[in-house]
């Protein structure tokens, strides 16, 4: 069967040649005409990435869970270049990539969704496993195919922009409210610790003091409530002490004789400081302090409210510093102009065309030809094959 197939074959190439070459010729000439009139498409290619440690509001998505699992298969990268080819393809987005770049008057496009789709079938974003976002875009000319990959590259810079900035902005926003409540807290809590403190005849904080020689030395000094309760304790304790003394010396005297001038005069003195000691433990004098204003019985309840509004007004000043740190912080961010990707490569015009390529389209056309037009002869001897 094989002999008389390639038989039938030859036979039938040495009969009908001409109109083989005929067939061939006039398709292949009609493939070169074809290749040069055929209108050119060029490509143009720009690569993207986000910018290496630098923190953008899509970081945060890598808490997805499933992102989380891209995060620990591919690296941060890849999910955040994720993101962006997502929002390369947004509506808003390309409509101003078409809007600039007059994408809807150079192909006679009226409708924006219409000239959408034709813009989505010619261009292509392909994300790389090393978080590398390459851009391509095909146009009739290579100054616009060039036009628009970097037009498409500054509107998702200017989108990542405005976005952290936006963000950057509210946050500021929350911050400053928060901070101007704190502030109306911290103040009410300094006033009822100022009265409280006025109240009470009490004195916090450092005191400073010149030092004892000429040279101008200046001392920090504790001046807190806890070391004056230790003062006043001290000054307690050695009036107990004096006072234990003094009945010492009066059992002594008293044995002698109880009118002695000695035994009233020491009988005068421990009365006067046991009167002391009364008005000292339970009743308020004309001084300052435990001891004075307040009197030491009392001591550790005035204390304790001390502590409780000292307490509320250094948790507020220290939530002050936080925010007033986290102000800052937001006003620098808003006010920053980072790009949040850097740009690889720029689109340049392509100095070839990506499309025709006139060796396949002759080569095409030859082939088929060729074999179209065998098989028609073939088909004029189909009985031979029966």
């Amino acid at each position: 069967m094989r002999k008389r197939f390639s038989r039938i074959l030859l036979e039938l190439i040495r009969d009908r040649y001409r109109y083989i070459i005929f067939v061939v010729a006039a398709v292949t000439a009609f493939s070169i005409i074809l290749s040069f009139v055929w209108p050119h498409t060029y490509e143009a290619t720009g690569i993207i990435t986000p910018v290496l440690g630098a923190e953008s509001q899509y970081n945060r998505l890598v808490a997805n869970l499933r992102l989380r699992m891209l995060d620990i298969l591919y690296g941060p990268n890849l999910v955040v270049s994720d993101v962006y080819a997502k929002i390369l393809r947004s509506r808003r987005i390309q409509s101003e990539v078409i809007t600039k770049c007059l994408y809807m008057e150079v192909y006679k496009i009226k409708l924006m969704d219409e000239a959408i789709d034709r813009f989505e079938k010619e261009t292509s974003i392909v994300v790389g496993l090393e978080g590398f976002v390459t851009l391509r875009a095909k146009a009739r000319s290579a100054d616009l195919a060039a036009q628009l990959v970097n037009t498409w590259i500054h509107a998702l810079d200017e989108f990542l922009k405005e976005s952290q900035m936006v963000t950057g902005s509210k946050e500021k926003e929350f911050v400053e409210n928060q901070l101007l409540e704190n502030r109306s807290k911290l103040s009410a809590y300094k006033d009822t610790l100022k009265q409280f403190l006025l109240k009470n005849k009490l004195i916090e904080g450092t005191e400073l003091i010149a030092g004892a020689d000429d040279m101008e030395t200046e001392y920090d000094i504790e001046f807190s409530l806890d070391t004056q309760v230790q003062s006043a304790l001290a000054t307690y304790y050695l009036l107990l002490e004096d006072l234990i003394q003094k009945d010492v010396a009066l059992s002594y005297y008293s044995r002698t004789g109880a009118d002695l001038p000695v035994t009233k005069e020491l009988r005068m003195k421990r009365d006067a400081l046991r009167s002391e000691i009364d008005n000292y433990l339970y009743r308020k004098g004309d001084g300052f302090g435990p001891g004075g204003s307040v009197p030491l019985a009392v001591t550790p309840e005035i204390l304790s409210q001390y502590r409780a509004l000292r307490r509320n007004v250094n948790l507020y000043s220290m939530v002050e510093e936080m925010l007033s740190a986290y102000d800052e912080l937001y006003r620098i961010l808003q006010s920053r102009d980072i790009s949040a990707i850097e740009i690889v490569d720029m689109a340049q015009p392509p100095q070839r065309r990506a499309w025709p390529s006139r060796k396949i389209i002759v080569l095409t056309g030859f082939v088929s030809s060729l074999v179209i037009s065998i098989l028609i002869c073939l088909s004029k001897r189909y009985k031979d094959f029966l």
